[in-house]
């Protein structure tokens, strides 16, 4: 996974795994589909839901400009994510 911290707007299309999940480590994520191919994993926690609750408000499609970093080779590999956007990244609507 890179810890570097990019800046790029997105076309969200739709929610995949059928919308917002916890998963069993009680994190939280809205995994979207976006324009032109590839997912953006958005985490939250049970704490701070913020970017996940923005979007859903949103809904779909929308263009969302977000902070994000690559999740490397496992990530991408195991769960075709291409972005993931950290709880405390920024993420807003445009």
């Amino acid at each position: 996974m890179s810890d570097e911290r990019n800046t790029d707007t997105f076309q969200v299309v739709r929610f995949d795994e059928g919308g917002e999940k916890i998963g069993r480590d009680g994190n939280h994520r809205l995994v979207c589909n976006i324009e032109g191919g590839g997912k953006t994993a958005i985490w939250g926690s049970k704490d701070n839901r913020h970017n996940i609750e923005t979007v859903l408000k949103a809904g779909i499609p929308c263009t969302v400009e977000c902070e994000y970093h690559e999740p490397g080779p496992w990530g991408n590999n195991k769960f075709n994510h291409t972005h993931w956007v950290q709880e405390n990244f920024r993420l807003r609507v445009l």
